[in-house]
């Protein structure tokens, strides 16, 4: 029997990568990217933001990545993005920057920054022309010089990966990476009981348990049927907006809105909608679970007037 599950879906993803019970599958994952773009691999890693089924609740729009650390200190943070869109390089940068300016709260001084990787897999083009796997570095113009190596950001273009696996012949792994994004892209259509010999190792049996395990648990299956209709929502309503902003000539003003890669961005054509519709979709957010400030910045209505709704 076929699992059925995406797990692209960021419920399941970090479910498979993020949880403290399950170490040696974050540090397969994280080693075969490593290893693929040729930096030095990890001896263990540490989940510092591990896996609950309570951050789902409601469906809200939470911080869903997974951060990590391995024993020289670097900090890794891996998340899904189902949806590429307008600013999403500029989230990109600025969840590195949270990252990494962060460590000085932890009572290191200025000039005592550890590495962050932050990589990101993407299930739609990213951008035009790049490759699969890609790797975002400081470097400058003139020199090709590094400014910092502490800084890399690392994209994984799995639409792009799909189809130059498509078009290859033999259908050959070339890579652990490769096996991998075939087990995430694929997880839908895999039989536990038979799983093709691609997955053969004990870290992709592992992950292949924990799905087997986790479509038959009720409440999590629930959770991720939810989860999967509200990114639905979430990717036609930025779909809408955009198609929307670009008639009316305001795709500046998307642009700016999706930047900060939140679904209560401001956007101008939502903005400059009637309240009759504002209403409506707040209605819709709220009966998701999105906490009604949000709801309030993303509709343009007053709070109270949300949460009365």
């Amino acid at each position: 029997m076929r699992l059925g599950v995406k797990a692209i879906i960021d419920i399941l993803f970090k479910k498979i990568f993020g949880s403290r019970d399950h170490p040696r599958i974050t540090l397969a994952l994280l080693n075969a990217i490593l290893e693929a773009i040729g930096r030095p691999l990890a001896k263990s890693v540490a989940i510092l933001n591990p896996y609950e089924l309570a951050q789902f609740e409601g469906n809200k729009d939470s911080v869903l990545d997974i951060k990590a650390e391995d024993e020289g200190g670097r900090t890794f943070q891996v998340e899904m993005q189902v949806k590429a869109y307008p600013g999403l390089g500029r989230r990109m940068l600025g969840n590195w920057a949270s990252l990494y300016s962060g460590q000085l709260e932890k009572g290191q001084r200025d000039g005592e920054h550890l590495p962050v990787i932050s990589i990101w897999f993407v299930d739609s083009p990213f951008l035009p022309e790049s490759a699969w796997i890609e790797t975002w570095t400081a470097r400058g113009d003139a020199t090709g010089r590094v400014l910092d190596g502490d800084f890399l950001i690392v994209t994984v273009d799995l639409a792009r990966w799909r189809r130059l696996r498509e078009s290859s012949t033999g259908g050959i792994f070339k890579s652990s990476l490769e096996r991998w994004l075939y087990l995430i892209t694929e997880s839908e259509s895999i039989d536990p009981e038979s799983p093709p010999r691609a997955f053969a190792g004990p870290e992709f049996e592992e992950a292949i348990e924990i799905m087997r395990v986790f479509t038959q648990d009720e409440m999590e299956r629930d959770r991720y049927f939810a989860r999967l209709e509200y990114q639905q929502m979430v990717k036609d309503i930025r779909e809408s907006d955009r198609a929307e902003a670009q008639a009316e000539g305001l795709a500046e003003g998307l642009a700016e809105g999706l930047a900060e890669g939140r679904l209560e961005g401001r956007l101008e054509g939502r903005l400059e909608g009637s309240n009759e519709r504002a209403r409506a979709d707040a209605r819709n957010f709220k009966r998701l679970g999105v906490d009604a400030r949000i709801i309030a910045e993303a509709t343009g209505l007053p709070q109270d007037e949300v949460e009365s709704l």
